[in-house]
């Protein structure tokens, strides 16, 4: 069977390293970014057979911050991936959503994996 595909954007080496160990521990391809620019150039570069199944998106980072690359998608590439479920990440208790597209869902830092990884199977068929 095809391992699906999760594109990880997230500022923090440590936390990016050790949720990237954990999701191919658990039977994913993950590609990484450092933050929301970073992860629009690769979405825009991958072909359409590479694209990521879903993405896990921090909500605080330099640069483009996970509001601003959701409202990116929506302005400027909904047409090519709109249909890609966002997970959001955040030390913040409740991000306030400014942002069109809510999330598939939100799991406040530090993660618990067995819920996350549950989300993501009802998320990645």
């Amino acid at each position: 069977m095809k391992r699906k595909k999760i594109l990880l954007v997230e500022d923090d080496d440590e936390i990016r390293e050790a949720l990237y160990e954990a999701l191919e521990y658990a039977g994913y391809d993950v590609i990484t970014a450092y933050n929301g620019k970073n992860a629009l150039d690769i979405l825009i570069e991958l072909s359409k057979e590479k694209r990521p199944n879903l993405i896990v998106l921090d909500w605080m980072m330099p640069v483009m911050d996970g509001p601003l690359f959701i409202k990116t998608i929506e302005s400027d590439y909904n047409a090519v991936f709109g249909q890609i479920p966002i997970i959001l990440i955040s030390a913040l208790s409740s991000p306030v959503l400014t942002v069109g597209k809510a999330p598939a869902a939100f799991f406040k830092k530090p993660i618990i994996l067995d819920e996350l990884f549950s989300k993501i199977k009802t998320l990645v068929k």
